[in-house]
Order: structure tokens, then C-alpha cells, then sequence
């Protein structure tokens, strides 16, 4: 809402948040994805939400939306560590939030892995490929192809 302080954001978006939680059965946490275009923009906020959450409230990376607020890839992901519980794969041009496959954009996927593996991230990794209704098949080899050795590293590092 445009017509709300950060402050009065926040306790609209956490207050939100517990009713919705209060439906959860204990010991179930919801995952939040940060989006650069909304409030919860980017890994200080994810932090933050956790923390307000009590620990309720984890994350589900998406590590073009890193791209796109310019965030370091690396770094990013560990201080994120483990509020991590699903990772969104996908590639970015110049910084514009339009999902590629990879290959196509900037984002370092070494760099990635590197950040995933430091932390020990053993969660799915999924390809964020729902641009590409017209041609699913071409979009889905491509991510696969790129990602396929992903697990395989992680538990080798």
C-alpha cells in the first residue's frame, strides 16, 4: 500500500503473516520469496522478516531477483545461510526482471554453486521456467542440461 510508512508496512505485512501462520500446524514454517518489485525486496528484508517472524517465516531464493537489485550472488546467499529452503534458478540480463535460461543473462552460476555449496545447501533447486509456456520442452533441456551436475556437486563440496 502506497499510502503506508515503512514502519506501518511492516506491522501490516507481519500482522498478516500470524493470522495466516495461525492455520499452520506447529513446527510448519512458510517460505517467502523477496520480489524487486514489492516490499520484501531483497536480503535485508528477508533477514528482517525472519527475525520478526520468529523464525517462522524462511526463504525461498530466487537468485535472478538477486540479480536484478544487484546484490552480491555470493555473499548474499550466505548470509541467507540457513533461512534457505528452496532455491528459483534462472537468468538475468542487465539487471531487467525478465527470467532467461541460462546462458542468456548475467548471473555467475559458478558463483552460485560456490555460495550453495559453502553453506551446505542440500534443498531442491528449481528452474524458474514459466516464461516459457510456447516452448517448454527447449526451455526445460536448457535448465536441465545446465543444472543436472548441481546436486552431484553439493554433496562432493
Amino acid at each position: 500500500n502506497e499510502d503506508l510508512n515503512d514502519s506501518e508496512s511492516w506491522e501490516l505485512l507481519t500482522q498478516t503473516l500470524r493470522e495466516g501462520l495461525e492455520s499452520i500446524p506447529d513446527g510448519r514454517t512458510l517460505l517467502l520469496e523477496h520480489e524487486p518489485e514489492h516490499f520484501v525486496r531483497g536480503t535485508d528484508d528477508l533477514i528482517a522478516l525472519n527475525e520478526k517472524m520468529e523464525g517462522r517465516v524462511l526463504v525461498n531464493l530466487d537468485v535472478g531477483h538477486l540479480e536484478v537489485m544487484r546484490e552480491p550472488l555470493g555473499p548474499s546467499i550466505v548470509r541467507l545461510g540457513a533461512l534457505i529452503r528452496n532455491v528459483h534458478l534462472e537468468d538475468i540480463k542487465d539487471h531487467r526482471h525478465r527470467h532467461l535460461l541460462p546462458g542468456d543473462g548475467d548471473v555467475d552460476f559458478d558463483e552460485v554453486l560456490a555460495a550453495l555449496a559453502k553453506i551446505r545447501y542440500r534443498g531442491p533447486l528449481t528452474a524458474d521456467l514459466y516464461p516459457f509456456a510456447e516452448s517448454p520442452v527447449v526451455a526445460l533441456d536448457r535448465a536441465f542440461a545446465a543444472f543436472s551436475k548441481w546436486p552431484e556437486a553439493l554433496r562432493r563440496k
